[in-house]
């Protein structure tokens, strides 16, 4: 699916609650293009366990919505993929939404969310 999204010129931007060490070689590993994810405030060299950013849930969406106005992208020209409850907000800001695997809980809202699950 990622090769086809970039052979049709979409960049493939990973989205994750997880902090960047844990995404960067996950995204490396599949071509992404860019990163949106927690950011964790690091105090001499250490994490202190608190967030500059978080994304989960309105987190995820306010990101997504911030790198398509830097980028000068409509939302409605996106594509996102999803799996849990959380990924809602991010689902319903873009123009075309996917579930993927969904577990229980998100299986139950596909409908009143229009997703469609692949």
């Amino acid at each position: 699916e990622i090769e086809r999204l970039k052979l049709n010129g979409f960049n493939i931007v990973l989205v994750s609650g997880a902090m960047e060490d844990i995404i960067y070689p996950i995204g490396n590993i599949i071509g992404a293009d860019f990163y949106l994810c927690s950011e964790p405030l690091v105090s001499d060299g250490r994490y202190t366990g608190e967030l500059i950013q978080q994304s989960i849930g309105d987190g995820k969406r306010a990101l997504v919505i911030r790198f398509c106005q830097t980028h000068h992208i409509d939302t409605n020209d996106c594509i996102a993929y999803g799996d849990h409850i959380s990924d809602i907000p991010m689902l319903t800001a873009v123009g075309k939404a996917f579930v993927v695997n969904p577990d229980h809980e998100m299986r139950k809202v596909l409908n009143e969310f229009k997703l469609n699950e692949i």
